[in-house]
């Protein structure tokens, strides 16, 4: 068990097959003497070899004595960088004292940090905000703890408050961080982090009226931003001179419409938690953001994933439109249509004659004509609800094959029929094409009847 090179644990220079003839062997009945020689080596090992211990996880809910594994990783690991993924929400009330200590060993050790995905609960954050912030602002900090709902409705006057004011202030001195991951009912600006030195950082956290925090993010490679609840965005144009990917959700849309990003080729772009009485997002405001990005870039963009709960009017479609079009160097195509939530009569989705006419054999402005792969999850597909119950009927009910289409079911593949000929083309001509709906189309129909089809009408044609 001896190795030769001091960072690398002894266990790794075993082979798949010694391995299992250890614990073969271990986990046979013998001697209690023999098997505790045994652990009490393999704890010797493991105890000896810091590497073994620098992923730390601990994940909710919580399993009994994880608060102890976590600070005995801490311990075990040093001096080695460690990576953390601690996504424990807020405590009972009785234990909160508990998670603060925890919390307290966590964010000591942030020296050592190289990423660290967090679940930051709103009750330690202010716990430890009160311990750690000037004296002048402890009073502050405290009538912001007793009201805490009144803070996430997003008063306008603390969120302003950012210098001598109050609130939490969770500074993280962690010179080796490079990937960061910080979730939780907390704002941006109460969360202060190396960014000069990310390449990857992940905010999702409460509302902020400006973005201009991203603007030391120089070596930013990639870029996930959701903010829920957010007041009118503030925010002048930004530049991310590395950024490569960009994966923007809710409120956090907004910066598309500011950013610019030269080397950015991957955009996933997520509408979602749309209120209809929010006559703005209901609109196409955020489409016109995603253009807005989207007519900077130009050909660089190579992927593409769009996701939305639903669209206003046609006008929307009409504007996603213009976005595809601006994008001709996009060879990787995902849309994610309803996301699984529902808005009533306030429906409006993407139908059959929005593929056929945009992807069908288009000369005059062809969207994506470099695309090699299309990948579609379509919930809806309607504007009139029998429509879409029967199609959610038909994609939830995870039918066997064999199994014979209902009415509903089989009017409404004959009313679209087109789109799927279309798709089973395309696919003879190389196009990578993942589509829930053609493999249920494929099983009622069959792939030799769809072709059939497509030849009848070509021979019509011809």
């Amino acid at each position: 068990m001896a190795s030769p090179d001091p960072d690398v644990p002894p266990i790794h220079h075993l082979s798949v097959e010694r391995l299992a003839h250890i614990f073969s062997y271990v986990s046979q009945p013998i001697t209690a003497m023999a098997t505790a020689q045994v652990c009490r080596h393999w704890r010797a090992v493991t105890l000896g070899s810091p590497i073994l211990w620098d992923d730390i996880h601990a994940d909710d809910p919580p399993k009994r004595g994880w608060d102890h594994l976590v600070r005995a990783a801490l311990v075990h690991s040093q001096p080695h960088p460690v990576r953390l993924r601690i996504a424990v929400t807020e405590p009972a009330a009785d234990r909160v004292e508990e998670h603060k200590h925890f919390w307290d060993n966590i964010f000591e050790q942030a020296s050592r940090w190289e990423k660290a995905d967090l679940v930051l609960p709103r009750t330690i954050a202010l716990r430890i905000g009160l311990e750690t912030a000037p004296s002048r602002v402890k009073k502050t900090i405290w009538e912001q703890a007793l009201d805490e709902d009144e803070d996430m409705d997003g008063n306008e006057e603390d969120d302003d408050d950012e210098g001598e004011g109050g609130g939490i202030r969770l500074t993280f001195d962690a010179p080796q961080l490079t990937h960061a991951t910080i979730m939780g009912p907390l704002r941006p600006q109460e969360v202060f982090l190396p960014y000069a030195q990310l390449s990857d950082l992940h905010l999702l956290l409460g509302p902020r009226r400006s973005l201009m925090y991203l603007a030391g993010c120089g070596m930013l490679r990639h870029l996930t931003l959701s903010m829920v609840n957010a007041l009118d965005i503030d925010c002048t144009p930004l530049t991310l001179p590395k950024l490569e990917l960009l994966d923007v959700r809710d409120r956090g849309t907004e910066l598309c419409r500011y950013l610019t990003a030269p080397a950015l080729h991957k955009i996933v772009f997520r509408m979602e938690n749309i209120d209809p009485e929010d006559e703005e997002r209901w609109e196409d405001k955020e489409l016109t953001a995603l253009l807005a990005l989207a007519q900077r870039c130009g050909d660089q963009i190579t992927s593409l994933s769009i996701g939305f709960e639903t669209l206003a009017e046609a006008e929307s479609v009409e504007a996603l439109r213009e976005v595809l079009l601006a994008l001709p160097g996009v060879t990787e195509f995902e849309l994610l249509e309803g996301l699984g939530k529902d808005l009533d009569d306030r429906l409006c989705c993407i139908d059959g004659d929005f593929f056929e006419e945009n992807f069908l054999y288009k000369e005059d402005e062809p969207v994506f004509p470099n695309l090699t792969r299309l990948s579609l999850h379509i919930r809806q597909m309607s504007w009139h609800s029998d429509d879409v119950n029967q199609l959610k009927a038909m994609v939830e009910s995870r039918r066997k094959d064999g199994r014979a289409l209902n009415v509903g079911e089989r009017r409404w593949f004959e009313r679209n029929t087109g789109i799927f000929k279309w798709m089973v083309e395309m696919q003879k001509t190389g196009l990578m094409i993942e589509c829930d709906l053609l493999d249920k189309y494929l099983s009622s129909c069959g792939r030799s009847a769809c072709e059939e089809d497509s030849m009848e009408e070509m021979e019509e044609e011809n």
